[in-house]
């Protein structure tokens, strides 16, 4: 459809009713445009006829070629195709304005889905998607729906996320199979939105492969969406003094202050809220190499308090990391288009982190206490 027919249409189509059309043209899709998952379209002109029906017809199951998100793989040559997915609501972040590198202003929003076998993936809605849509999602984010979207994108972001496109159609629980098995699932997981997210990020270490830090910096890795690696070794040495920085609360970068105030350069805020975020550069070490490692919040962790705690009493917390240095730690990291690219630099940025000789404690006998009518608990370490 050309500009004029779309402004005499726009306010006669509405998605879900039947239409019959009249004086149309169908031809198959032009091979040439990769981007269009359809085979074949329909061309209006000024002499096409549309009339609303009478009669129904449910062909929500054949709009959608569903891909799974643990299957999305990163490809650069196959970045423009357009792809279908489908998953359960689990956040949705404030809308805010950005210049883009064209100096395009525009509205962006970002939310997380998830389904049965993935970690949540963001997925961001673009102008009026972040508007419109975006404040209906908002508005039911407690209910945790179903969401169906049609040709999005992927987008090299945050190692890896998708966006939606000027063609993007969101569908909230449309009366699909695929809907009622995300639902049972999200039900049988209790509807717990943090019981959800814990099962996800234990999922995806699973199928983790044990990689040398030499060969992390010489070799070359596939970057595959949630495809996870991991290596072991000793933290040395802290690069950074400040392990914090003061974060837009919308966008999350860094701001400014200037007096009481604070200005997000991105969100183009000169009066925005913030708060404060863990930011840590250290030495990491192992029998073949030394690479320096970028840790985020995953630094609550091992310091053992949130960012505005350390910021506010940081001597106090500091002794607690200082014991850290030395230790030696399973490092998880994704190898993602971000970390392809900083790796030959001899930096990663970490995921997560485990203690390698952290004890765990089980409970192995309960027996009753008679004198003091309670339970004596046997506890000993693994």
């Amino acid at each position: 459809m050309f500009n004029d027919i779309v402004d005499q249409l726009v306010d006669t189509l509405v998605i879900g009713m039947t239409y019959f059309i009249f004086d149309a043209t169908v031809k198959r899709v032009n091979p040439k445009f990769t981007n269009v998952n359809k085979e074949h379209e329909l061309t209006l002109n000024n002499n096409t006829k549309i009339e609303e029906a009478d009669v129904h017809l449910n062909v929500e199951k054949s709009r959608y070629q569903f891909i799974k998100i643990n299957e999305l793989k990163w490809d650069i040559d196959k970045s423009n195709k357009l792809l279908d997915i489908i998953g359960i609501l689990v956040e949705v972040q404030n809308v805010f304005s950005i210049t883009t590198t064209k100096g395009v202003k525009t509205n962006k929003r970002e939310i997380k889905i998830i389904d049965k076998e993935s970690a949540p993936v963001m997925l961001t809605l673009w102008d009026n998607y972040a508007i419109n849509e975006g404040s209906k999602l908002m508005d039911i984010i407690g209910e945790n729906p179903v969401i169906a979207f049609s040709s999005i994108k992927q987008i090299d972001y945050q190692g890896g996320s998708l966006g939606t496109t000027a063609f993007t159609t969101i569908d909230i629980n449309p009366m699909i199979t695929e809907v009622d098995e995300l639902k049972k699932w999200f039900t049988l997981k209790n509807g717990s939105k943090k019981i959800l997210l814990k099962a996800s990020n234990e999922d995806k270490y699973k199928k983790v492969e044990r990689i040398e830090m030499k060969d992390l910096m010489d070799k070359e890795y596939k970057t595959i969406l949630n495809q996870y690696y991991y290596f072991e070794g000793n933290i040395v040495n802290l690069e950074n003094e400040k392990l914090w920085y003061n974060a837009c609360k919308t966008c999350k970068k860094k701001v400014q202050l200037k007096g009481d105030h604070a200005t997000c350069d991105k969100c183009q805020n000169d009066d925005t809220e913030y708060t404060q975020k863990y930011f840590g550069k250290f030495k990491i070490k192992d029998s073949t190499e030394i690479i320096t490692v970028t840790i985020f919040e995953e630094l609550e962790t091992l310091i053992g308090c949130s960012a505005i705690e350390y910021a506010i009493s940081s001597e106090k917390y500091k002794q607690k990391l200082d014991v850290c240095l030395s230790k030696n730690y399973y490092f998880y990291f994704k190898m993602d288009s971000k970390n392809e690219g900083s790796r030959k630099s001899r930096s990663i940025v970490i995921d997560t982190m485990k203690e390698r000789n952290a004890q765990k404690r089980s409970i192995i006998d309960v027996e009753d206490d008679e004198d003091k009518k309670g339970k004596k608990i046997k506890i000993e370490k693994d």
